[in-house]
């Protein structure tokens, strides 16, 4: 393992590799050729082939204000994070939503505001999953619609979660034991 892009530094700092820096990374995810980090208050968009870091939407700011324009969108402190290809979907638990990020344009709009959501993957089925910060039990969200329904529930807490192309996968937390959970959609 070796540092591709980040300084180690605990700040916001564009540039190519570890000479630009992150401010408190939550989540990473890849979508069209991009790799996709959430910070607080923005979400980076990182160039693979170069290691340039630009700010794809966020003003830095913390808050929970989405809207057309990517750099005066005001997100929070995003925990999970996932893509479908065309969107990326961005679990915020401090704004209680998923937000829902154009690629094309990077505009932003609350997804679905029945958090806080920890988690968020896109599943083989074509629905989000997502688990609750502090829950134990993982919901499946309709990406059109935002339409919620609570399939599966759990014995532990859960927190990260991804899906394969054929299941989702989902980490439990069991008081100090833990274990992963298959859920075949």
């Amino acid at each position: 393992v070796s540092t591709f892009a980040g300084s180690g530094q605990d700040a916001t700092v564009y540039g190519i590799g570890t000479a630009a820096s992150f401010s408190a990374g939550g989540a990473v995810t890849v979508a069209g050729g991009s790799v996709y980090v959430a910070t607080n208050g923005a979400i980076r968009k990182v160039n693979p082939s170069t290691g340039q870091v630009s700010t794809f939407v966020g003003s830095g700011v913390l808050g929970c204000s989405p809207g057309p324009n990517p750099a005066s969108v005001e997100i929070g402190d995003p925990s999970g994070m996932d893509s479908d290809g065309t969107y990326l979907y961005v679990a915020d638990p401090s704004c209680f939503t998923i937000w829902k990020i154009s690629l094309a344009t990077g505009s932003t709009a609350p997804l679905t505001l029945a958090g806080p959501w920890q988690g968020v993957t896109y599943g083989p089925d074509g629905y989000l999953y997502a688990t609750y910060a502090g829950g134990n039990s993982v919901s499946r969200i309709d990406p059109a619609s935002g339409a919620t329904t609570e399939p599966y529930t759990l014995s532990g807490l859960s927190d990260a979660i991804a899906s394969d192309g054929t299941s989702v996968w989902v980490g439990e937390q069991n008081n100090d034991t833990g274990g992963i959970c298959r859920a075949t959609t």
